[in-house]
């Protein structure tokens, strides 16, 4: 696996009023995260701090992220956000609701998945990934280091900071490994973009390493961009593993788009599909969605959706005018909560925007504990 660069983290964070800070988190290629307790509450948190001096567009992709979030409803598998605000020298921050479980990219240090809890965590993911992109968002870097866990094991998604609006070409920002060839190469992003870039953290938890990394041991990450372009996914090695679930893997890495599952909704359903046939005894967790009822509503982009809307019958047309209500009222109270999603109306410096709160938990105080750019987890919902 080819090395993180990443410089350290820097060793100033802000001081942020009814914030006390406790101690570093990690550091990403253009953020760092801080530990802070929140005064009164007395609860932990976790604060995204841009890095300026190490690149000139960390403010602005800490406006953007703030932007991207307040497009989404409240998820149970999507880190909230709690608060942003201006710091001292005009810091923009982001404060994010803080746990000790560590992310999948942590676990994946130290062990692989089996089939089937790939499969619960891809179809989770998968559902998580529909509800984002009802919500008209691309995420654009999904992998094992973005998707956290929570106390109950939950995964919950995060680091929208290179996310982008469905009708936006959103900037160069990617992660090589787990990046869609049209990331790469700067086309258009879509939502297959993001149905590769989950299938690839998937066939991950099952190999131990991004795909490319696993099959081609490449040297450089110039070499791995070469290969991710023009190499076919390598076979997955592990004779649990049925052929079935490895060419449903494959098909959502095609290099071309239009060849992989062409929605998350058509990625969410052939994932469920496969743990079934997996596991036909399968107990669904409390809480999980495993289709019926609890299926996710049917998926329509944003783009399309009333295009669509005037192909089915009468009686659905009011149907699926509800199922579009529920699933945007959600979006746009958080979009009011926001004032406009915006940073130009972030308080004065020292200020906070407290938008969400939940009950105090404790803090873990081992500091051992080291997470890359949010690796950072919650208490459930």
């Amino acid at each position: 696996m080819i090395k993180n660069t990443s410089p350290p983290l820097a060793a100033e964070p802000p001081a942020i009023d009814g914030f006390t800070f406790v101690r570093p988190i990690g550091s990403g290629s253009t953020s760092n995260v801080y530990l802070y307790r929140q005064s009164g509450r007395e609860r932990p948190v976790a604060v995204k701090v841009g890095n300026v001096a190490r690149d000139a567009r960390a403010a602005a992709r800490i406006i953007h992220e703030s932007n991207m979030l307040g497009h989404l409803p409240k998820h149970p598998n999507i880190l909230p956000m709690l608060a942003m605000g201006t710091a001292g020298h005009g810091v923009n921050y982001l404060v994010f609701e803080y746990a000790s479980g560590g992310s999948y990219g942590k676990l994946l240090r130290t062990r692989t998945l089996t089939c089937g809890e790939m499969l619960d965590l891809g179809v989770t993911l998968a559902d998580t990934l529909c509800v984002v992109h009802r919500a008209g968002v691309v995420h654009r870097d999904i992998k094992p280091g973005n998707v956290l866990i929570g106390d109950a094991g939950e995964p919950l998604l995060a680091d929208f900071g290179i996310a982008c609006s469905v009708y936006g070409a959103g900037d160069a920002g990617y992660s090589i490994p787990w990046a869609a060839p049209e990331s790469l190469t700067r086309q258009r992003p879509c939502e297959a973009t993001d149905v590769y870039s989950l299938a690839a953290l998937l066939y991950a938890m099952l190999a131990g390493a991004s795909p490319f990394e696993y099959g081609y041991r490449p040297k450089s990450s110039a070499q791995l961009r070469n290969i991710v372009l023009s190499k076919p996914v390598p076979p997955l090695r592990r004779a649990d593993v049925p052929e079935s679930v490895e060419s449903l893997l494959r098909r959502a890495m095609e290099k071309n788009p239009a060849d992989r599952f062409p929605t998350m909704e058509d990625f969410a359903r052939e994932l469920r599909q496969a743990r079934q046939a997996a596991q036909p005894n399968h107990a669904v967790a409390p809480g999980a969605r495993s289709g019926g009822d609890d299926a996710p509503l049917p998926h329509m982009p944003a783009r399309t959706a009333v295009r669509l809307f005037h192909g089915f019958p009468r009686r659905t047309h009011a149907r699926m005018a509800l199922m579009l209500v529920l699933s945007v009222a959600p979006a746009a109270l958080l979009l009011i909560a926001l004032a406009g999603g915006h940073l130009d109306s972030v308080q004065s410096p020292g200020q906070v925007h407290v938008l969400d709160a939940d009950e105090p938990i404790d803090l873990d105080p081992a500091p051992e504990a080291t997470h890359m750019a949010l690796g950072l987890t919650r208490k459930p919902l």
